[in-house]
């Protein structure tokens, strides 16, 4: 059921992924009719569903996205970092991001808004929203009340556009101060910095642990907590991750050369289950070659 590769340019912006039938389903409203001489405006809202078996990416995003996850897990890569997300979590997709995201769970639902203007990342800036990239513990009611006025806005016939601008402004503030930034453990920052300079090699669970001054356990439990997945199934998504980037300069072959697999078709094999694609088909449709 699951379709093909799907891929578009838009300028120096780049998406691409694959759906599982009808998957996913974007339920939005469009403020196509919106004067963008505002500051601030909205360009779409709504609500989107998800199976597990989509998979969408953006290279050098031309977008700003608010992700309010509703219900399931999503799984969100920003700049090779990688964050789970839960019901009642928001992600940021920011302008320049190369960023990746898919449900962990058999299906998933979150709600998004996307904005634009002149005044957006200079306000970003000034509350510090440019540098965060996943929102946890916040108030839900209060963020539930702030995308259901968004949609009473997308339905009216007759908007008006210096209060929807102003709006907008006081969502980002209120965004900025249910904001809490909860610093991953030192432990775990240990064992992503071995991972990063190990990426060309292969990764031991015994040295992993060791450099990270903890047990394998204690490694195992926070990998799961931060990101839903083992340390080593981890280690391979972000070898994966890096073969996306080498693939637009080198063939498959000398990738997996580089990236250390035991065989190409391994490496193509580990690919592909994450991809969908081949690394053949992708590094065709990426870079045309």
């Amino acid at each position: 059921m699951k379709s093909g590769f799907i891929g578009s340019t838009e300028g120096h912006s780049q998406l691409f992924g694959y759906n599982f039938g009808e998957y996913p389903i974007h339920k939005f409203n469009h403020f196509n009719k919106y004067d963008k001489l505002y500051p601030l405006y909205p360009i779409f809202c709504g609500t989107d569903y998800w199976h597990h078996e989509c998979y969408r990416e953006r290279v050098n995003s031309d977008v700003f996205a608010i992700e309010y996850v509703q219900n399931g897990d999503f799984i969100f890569v920003h700049d090779g970092e990688k964050e789970l997300c839960r019901p009642g979590e928001i992600f940021l997709v920011h302008h320049g991001c190369n960023c990746s995201m898919r449900c962990q769970t058999p299906s998933a639902q979150k709600r998004t808004l996307c904005m634009d203007g002149p005044l957006l990342l200079p306000l970003l800036s000034a509350c510090g929203l440019d540098r965060v990239f996943c929102i946890r513990d916040i108030d839900t009611a209060r963020m539930d009340a702030l995308f259901n006025q968004m949609d009473e806005f997308s339905c009216q016939e007759e908007l008006d556009f210096g209060k929807l601008s102003s709006f907008c402004y006081s969502f980002l503030l209120t965004l900025a101060e249910l904001a809490i930034i909860s610093p991953r453990p030192e432990e775990l920052q240990k064992a992503l910095r071995f991972m990063r300079s190990s990426l060309n090699g292969s990764l031991s669970l015994t040295d992993l642990a060791k450099y990270a001054g903890v047990s394998q356990a204690t490694l195992y439990r926070l990998f799961r907590e931060y990101f839903g997945s083992s340390p080593i199934n981890y280690f391979l998504e972000q070898k994966m991750a890096k073969a996306k980037t080498l693939l637009q300069y080198f063939p498959v072959k000398q990738v997996s050369v580089i990236l250390n697999f035991s065989t190409p078709q391994y490496f193509s094999n580990e690919f592909k289950k994450r991809y969908g694609i081949s690394p053949k088909n992708f590094r065709c449709q990426s870079s045309g070659k």
